[in-house]
C-alpha cells in the first residue's frame, strides 16, 4: 500500500506530529511540518512535475511560486509508494478569486463589502487547486482517500468550505465523494452577506464541485443557473 505524507507550510515553528492512520490496511501517515525551506522547495517542485505529468490543463499556479511570494499556508497530500509519488492533492486559499472579488466590488461600488468576502473567501475556505493520480494506480481509493484527509483538515482548521473545478473526466469520480457537483454551465456564488456576492461562471464540460462544511457560517456557497 502507498504511503501517504502531507506537507504543509506553517507561519510560525510547529512541531512534528504523526497522524493516525483512518484505517487497518496499512497505510501509515505523518504530518511534516517546520522544514528547511530548501527541504520544502525541493518536495514542492516534484509535486508541480507530477501534476504537469498528469494533469492535461494543468493550473496557471505553482506550489513553488506560492512560496517565493509568501501567499499564504498550503496543504499538499502525497501518496507515495517506495519514493515514487502516485498521486497528490494541492489545496489553498483562492488569493487569485478574492482579489477579483476586490476588483468586481470597486466596480460595483461595493469596495468595503467585497473586501470582507474577499478576506473571508481566503481564511475561511480552502480551493482545490490540483489533484492527480497515476493511471495505474487509480480505483484503488487513493484519490478518495486525498479527499477525505483535506475535508478533515479543513475542519480541524475551521475552515467553512471546500471547493473547486472537476475535469469532464474527474466528475464521476467527485459524485462518489461528499463534494456536490454541481450541474454545467452554472454559477457558483459564494458570499458573506446578502450585498456581498461573488460569481464565478463556469461553461463547458467542467463542473464546479464544493462542499459546505459548517451548516450555520459568516461563508455560503450555492450554485445558480446561468441567466
Amino acid at each position: 500500500m502507498p504511503l501517504f505524507q502531507m506537507f504543509r507550510r506553517k507561519n510560525k515553528d510547529v512541531p512534528v506530529k504523526e497522524v493516525a492512520p483512518r484505517s487497518t490496511s496499512g497505510e501509515e501517515y505523518f504530518c511534516i511540518e517546520n522544514e528547511d525551506p530548501r527541504i520544502a522547495l525541493k518536495k514542492y517542485q516534484e509535486v508541480d512535475d507530477f501534476f504537469a505529468e498528469h494533469i492535461a490543463d494543468p493550473t496557471k499556479n505553482h506550489l513553488t511560486g506560492t512560496m517565493a511570494d509568501q501567499r499564504g499556508d498550503n496543504l499538499v497530500l502525497v501518496a507515495m509508494l517506495g519514493q515514487t509519488i502516485v498521486g497528490a492533492l494541492w489545496a489553498g486559499p483562492p488569493h487569485a478569486e478574492a482579489d477579483d472579488a476586490v476588483v468586481r466590488g470597486q466596480r460595483m461600488g461595493k469596495e468595503k463589502q467585497m473586501k470582507s468576502l474577499a478576506n473571508d473567501m481566503k481564511q475561511r475556505s480552502l480551493m482545490l487547486h490540483n489533484m492527480a493520480v497515476t493511471p495505474e494506480f487509480r480505483r484503488r481509493g487513493i484519490g478518495r482517500e486525498l479527499l477525505l484527509l483535506v475535508i478533515e483538515e479543513a475542519n480541524d482548521a475551521g475552515k467553512d468550505l471546500l471547493w473547486g473545478v472537476a475535469s469532464p473526466e474527474a466528475v464521476d469520480f467527485y459524485s462518489r465523494t461528499p463534494l456536490k457537483v454541481a450541474p454545467n454551465q452554472g454559477i457558483l456564488t459564494i458570499a458573506n452577506s446578502p450585498k456581498a456576492v461573488y460569481g464565478l461562471p463556469l461553461v463547458g464540460e467542467s463542473r464546479w464541485v464544493y462542499c459546505q462544511l459548517r451548516q450555520v457560517v459568516p461563508l455560503q456557497v450555492g450554485f445558480r443557473s446561468q441567466i
